[in-house]
């Protein structure tokens, strides 16, 4: 790596020096260590190492001048790892999956009609943009919330390497809703019948009814989890949620049909009587 540095001094002499930088030897270690401390061993090793070319010289304000270029240089080169380094104090958000965890009011029965504002958006964050290495780890997590919305991401995004896993969730797992994101993803993936066939006889009678729902899907040409991709791909704005009133006139909305056809409810209402069902489950 090649590097070149100009001062200027008082007379607005420029002074120019090119240094082959070893890549990585001692010679970079050594004239790191110079501007780490100003001990006179430590200037001594910088000197004989990346600025003994600079420092060749008998006048002592040039031997001056020139220790302070071979800084500079050297602090040149250590700059980009100093700005991408974190500020000290400043922590990272949180994963999308992290933030699953850590919900205020979890998917329970007790919270059916509360918090799931937050659950919607945080699932939206996790299908469109969580990592795949931390869902499949997400798979054999302790807590069964994170199994279950990471069983149900990896299926709707197509990932197929988390199979194997999903089986063993349909088999052995002792929550229902962890056995039931399990076979719902092995329908989207349509793959593992015989699990599905399995999941059929499960103590759950939802699991039976998903089990159900993805045989069906298996035998299906319609890509169900690209369908599921699109939909999430396109958003939710939380000012959106919870807008509906009972008893008041349903608020307009646009959404993709099971097989994938846009839908609009004002372009629908008045002309023939419409059912919107959703499933509320969210776990």
């Amino acid at each position: 790596m090649r590097s070149t540095s100009r001062v200027k001094d008082s007379a607005s002499v420029t002074h120019t020096h090119r240094v082959e930088w070893p890549g990585g030897g001692q010679g970079s270690r050594s004239a790191l260590a110079g501007i780490l401390g100003p001990q006179k061993q430590r200037q001594s090793t910088a000197e004989s190492g990346l600025c003994s070319p600079l420092l060749n010289r008998r006048s002592k304000e040039g031997k001056s001048m020139k220790r302070a270029v071979c800084r500079v240089i050297a602090l040149g080169l250590m700059l980009p790892g100093l700005l991408f380094a974190a500020p000290p104090g400043r922590t990272e958000l949180p994963s999308p999956l992290e933030r699953y965890r850590n919900l205020k009011l979890r998917p329970t029965m007790e919270n059916f009609n509360k918090g799931w504002q937050e659950r919607v958006l945080v699932e939206f964050e996790i299908v469109n943009s969580a990592d795949l290495g931390a869902m499949r780890a997400g798979l054999k997590d302790r807590d069964p919330y994170v199994r279950a919305i990471a069983a149900r991401a990896l299926g709707i995004r197509g990932d197929r390497t988390s199979a194997d896993v999903l089986v063993e969730l349909v088999k052995a797992d002792p929550e229902s809703m962890v056995r039931v994101r399990a076979v719902e993803s092995l329908g989207l993936l349509k793959m593992k019948p015989e699990a599905i066939e399995l999941a059929k006889m499960d103590r759950s009678d939802a699991v039976q009814w998903v089990a159900r729902m993805a045989a069906g899907q298996i035998k299906s040409e319609t890509d169900f989890a690209a369908l599921m991709r699109k939909a999430y791909a396109s958003g939710i704005k939380s000012e959106k949620l919870g807008v509906a009133r009972v008893g008041q006139p349903a608020p307009d909305f646009a959404a993709l049909t099971s097989d994938g056809k846009p839908f609009k409810l004002s372009a629908a209402v008045g002309k023939k009587p419409i059912a919107v069902y959703f499933a509320a489950f969210d776990g």
